[in-house]
Protein backbone atom coordinates (compact mmCIF):
# COMPACT_ATOMS: atom_id res chain seq x y z
CA UNK A 1 0.00 0.00 0.00
CA UNK A 2 2.94 1.51 0.71
CA UNK A 3 1.83 4.27 2.97
CA UNK A 4 3.41 6.50 5.99
CA UNK A 5 2.65 6.44 9.57
CA UNK A 6 0.69 9.88 9.62
CA UNK A 7 -1.09 8.85 6.17
CA UNK A 8 -2.75 5.80 8.22
CA UNK A 9 -3.24 7.53 11.47
CA UNK A 10 -5.38 10.02 9.16
CA UNK A 11 -7.57 7.36 7.03
CA UNK A 12 -7.54 5.17 9.73
CA UNK A 13 -7.78 6.53 13.43
CA UNK A 14 -9.77 3.93 14.50
CA UNK A 15 -7.91 0.96 13.31
CA UNK A 16 -4.45 2.23 14.75
CA UNK A 17 -2.79 1.40 17.98
CA UNK A 18 0.67 1.61 19.48
CA UNK A 19 1.53 -0.04 22.62
CA UNK A 20 4.83 -0.55 24.47
CA UNK A 21 5.08 -3.23 26.84
CA UNK A 22 8.48 -2.87 27.99
CA UNK A 23 10.43 0.21 27.73
CA UNK A 24 13.04 0.67 25.21
CA UNK A 25 15.58 1.47 28.04
CA UNK A 26 14.38 -2.17 29.43
CA UNK A 27 14.34 -4.35 26.37
CA UNK A 28 18.27 -3.00 25.62
CA UNK A 29 19.18 -3.96 29.24
CA UNK A 30 17.70 -7.26 28.60
CA UNK A 31 19.54 -8.08 25.39
CA UNK A 32 22.47 -6.67 27.20
CA UNK A 33 22.12 -8.95 29.62
CA UNK A 34 21.28 -11.53 27.50
CA UNK A 35 18.05 -12.35 30.43
CA UNK A 36 16.52 -15.49 29.60
CA UNK A 37 13.21 -14.59 31.50
CA UNK A 38 12.09 -12.71 28.63
CA UNK A 39 12.76 -15.10 25.80
CA UNK A 40 8.99 -15.07 23.94
CA UNK A 41 8.15 -11.67 25.26
CA UNK A 42 6.18 -8.71 23.33
CA UNK A 43 7.76 -5.61 23.79
CA UNK A 44 5.81 -3.29 21.59
CA UNK A 45 3.29 -4.48 19.24
CA UNK A 46 1.60 -1.51 16.59
CA UNK A 47 -2.00 -2.90 15.31
CA UNK A 48 -2.95 -1.32 11.81
CA UNK A 49 -6.56 -2.48 10.99
CA UNK A 50 -6.50 -6.37 10.22
CA UNK A 51 -2.36 -6.96 10.44
CA UNK A 52 -0.09 -6.16 13.16
CA UNK A 53 3.27 -5.40 14.21
CA UNK A 54 5.27 -7.21 17.51
CA UNK A 55 8.82 -6.76 18.10
CA UNK A 56 9.60 -9.55 20.44
CA UNK A 57 12.16 -10.73 22.23
CA UNK A 58 13.54 -14.72 20.99
CA UNK A 59 15.87 -17.14 22.33
CA UNK A 60 17.76 -17.74 18.40
CA UNK A 61 21.54 -19.29 18.18
CA UNK A 62 22.29 -19.19 21.39
CA UNK A 63 21.41 -15.63 22.22
CA UNK A 64 18.24 -13.28 22.69
CA UNK A 65 17.80 -11.08 19.96
CA UNK A 66 15.03 -8.74 18.77
CA UNK A 67 12.48 -10.70 16.49
CA UNK A 68 9.32 -8.63 13.89
CA UNK A 69 6.48 -10.75 13.85
CA UNK A 70 3.37 -10.28 11.20
CA UNK A 71 0.40 -10.78 12.56
CA UNK A 72 -3.69 -11.79 11.08
CA UNK A 73 -6.46 -11.95 12.38
CA UNK A 74 -8.07 -15.79 12.17
CA UNK A 75 -11.52 -14.68 11.80
CA UNK A 76 -13.35 -11.54 10.04
CA UNK A 77 -15.30 -10.85 13.28
CA UNK A 78 -13.93 -10.93 16.53
CA UNK A 79 -11.08 -12.72 15.26
CA UNK A 80 -7.78 -13.97 17.55
CA UNK A 81 -4.36 -12.78 16.39
CA UNK A 82 -2.49 -15.09 15.01
CA UNK A 83 1.67 -15.08 13.90
CA UNK A 84 1.45 -14.95 9.79
CA UNK A 85 5.11 -14.52 9.61
CA UNK A 86 8.70 -14.20 11.27
CA UNK A 87 10.44 -11.00 9.95
CA UNK A 88 14.13 -10.10 10.49
CA UNK A 89 14.55 -6.34 12.60
CA UNK A 90 16.40 -4.49 10.52
CA UNK A 91 15.93 -0.55 12.35
CA UNK A 92 17.15 0.55 14.99
CA UNK A 93 15.41 1.05 18.25
CA UNK A 94 15.60 4.53 19.06
CA UNK A 95 13.08 7.41 19.11
CA UNK A 96 11.47 6.65 15.95
CA UNK A 97 10.97 3.16 16.69
CA UNK A 98 6.85 3.58 15.76
CA UNK A 99 7.96 4.63 12.69
CA UNK A 100 10.55 1.85 11.66
CA UNK A 101 7.77 -0.47 12.69
CA UNK A 102 4.94 0.40 10.48
CA UNK A 103 7.03 1.19 7.48
CA UNK A 104 8.22 -3.06 7.95
CA UNK A 105 5.14 -3.74 8.20
CA UNK A 106 3.86 -1.55 5.36
CA UNK A 107 6.57 -3.01 3.55
CA UNK A 108 5.07 -6.53 4.72
CA UNK A 109 1.75 -6.05 3.54
CA UNK A 110 2.66 -4.62 0.18
CA UNK A 111 4.51 -7.21 -0.61
CA UNK A 112 2.74 -9.76 0.27
CA UNK A 113 -0.74 -8.53 -0.70
CA UNK A 114 -2.08 -8.58 2.52
CA UNK A 115 -4.97 -5.86 3.47
CA UNK A 116 -5.26 -3.12 6.48
CA UNK A 117 -9.08 -3.22 6.41
CA UNK A 118 -10.43 -6.78 4.48
CA UNK A 119 -10.02 -9.65 6.26
CA UNK A 120 -6.89 -12.30 5.45
CA UNK A 121 -8.49 -15.28 5.53
CA UNK A 122 -8.03 -16.50 1.54
CA UNK A 123 -4.29 -15.90 1.97
CA UNK A 124 -4.19 -17.70 5.26
CA UNK A 125 -5.49 -20.47 3.88
CA UNK A 126 -2.69 -20.17 0.81
CA UNK A 127 -0.15 -20.33 3.39
CA UNK A 128 -1.50 -22.87 4.87
CA UNK A 129 -1.76 -24.82 2.13
CA UNK A 130 1.78 -23.85 0.66
CA UNK A 131 3.43 -24.84 4.11
CA UNK A 132 0.94 -27.81 5.52
CA UNK A 133 -0.17 -25.81 8.28
CA UNK A 134 -3.58 -25.56 9.88
CA UNK A 135 -5.07 -22.44 11.08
Amino acid sequence: MNLNLESFKELYPQEYKFEELISSDLLKKILQKQDRNYANCVAKRLTAGQVAFELAVAFSDGKLKTVGNVLVKDREVNGDWIVYDEVPVGFMMDRNLEKHMFKALDKYVTDNQLSYTDFNGSLLEEKSLREGMKW
